[in-house]
C-alpha cells in the first residue's frame, strides 16, 4: 500500500520534485532553506481542523535539485520541502513546497510536469485527469488520480499551484473515492497564504 501511494504522489508531484533530487547536506545555507521552506507547508494542525484526528508523521525532508530533465533554465537551483501526514486506513495529505530562482523557471517545470502526466495516464490501471483552476496562486491546476492495483483502488486528489518564483502542492489520497475537492482546494489556500506572508 505505502509503495502504491509513493508511486502516486511521486508521478503527480513530479513537477514539484524534480528527478534526480537529494536530501540537502547540513550546512548553515540548507538549514535556513529548511526552516524557511518548512515554516511554509502545511502543519499536523491544519491538517487535523480538516480531516480530523489520528494523524502520524509530520516529520518533512529538505531537498535540493541536483539533476534535472526538463531542461529548464535554472531548475538545477530548486529547493524544496514536502511533509506527510497519514493515518492507519491509509489516508495520507502531502504538502510540498519548492523554491526556485525565478518565476519563468517555474512554468517551464510545471508546463514538464503536465506532459509527463499525459505519458502516466497511458500506463494501464492509471486514470489521470487535470485541469486548471483559478482563485489560487497565478496558475494552478486541479489533478485527479485512480490507480489501480489487482483489487486495491488507491484515489487521490492534488492541488498544484505556482506563486511568483515558488510552486506548491497539496495531495489527499487513500482508498476513499469520496475526497472533496473543497477540503484540497482549502488547505492548499493556507499554503498559499504562508507564502504570500513568507516567501
Amino acid at each position: 500500500m505505502k509503495r502504491v501511494l509513493l508511486l502516486i504522489t511521486t508521478t503527480l508531484l513530479v513537477v514539484l520534485v524534480p528527478a534526480g533530487v537529494q536530501i540537502a547536506k547540513a550546512t548553515p545555507a540548507s538549514r535556513a532553506i529548511h526552516a524557511s521552506l518548512k515554516s511554509l507547508v502545511l502543519t499536523k494542525a491544519d491538517v487535523t481542523r480538516v480531516y480530523g484526528s489520528g494523524f502520524t508523521g509530520g516529520r518533512g525532508v529538505a531537498q535540493k535539485n541536483t539533476s534535472d530533465k526538463s531542461k529548464c533554465a535554472n531548475a538545477k537551483s530548486a529547493d524544496e520541502y514536502v511533509i506527510s501526514f497519514s493515518k492507519s486506513n491509509g489516508f495520507s495529505v502531502f504538502s510540498n513546497v519548492s523554491a526556485f530562482k525565478d518565476a519563468s523557471t517555474v512554468q517551464c517545470e510545471l508546463r514538464y510536469g503536465l506532459t509527463l502526466l499525459k505519458q502516466e495516464n497511458k500506463i494501464k490501471g492509471y486514470k489521470i485527469h487535470s485541469s486548471s483552476l483559478g482563485g489560487i496562486g497565478d496558475s494552478a491546476y486541479l489533478v485527479t488520480s485512480t490507480i489501480v492495483s489487482g483489487t486495491t483502488h488507491i484515489y487521490a486528489t492534488d492541488v498544484i499551484f505556482l506563486k511568483g518564483r515558488y510552486a506548491a502542492s497539496v495531495e489527499a489520497s487513500g482508498r476513499q473515492s469520496n475526497i472533496k475537492t473543497n477540503d484540497v482546494v482549502g488547505l492548499a489556500h493556507v499554503v498559499e497564504a504562508r507564502i504570500n506572508n513568507g516567501g
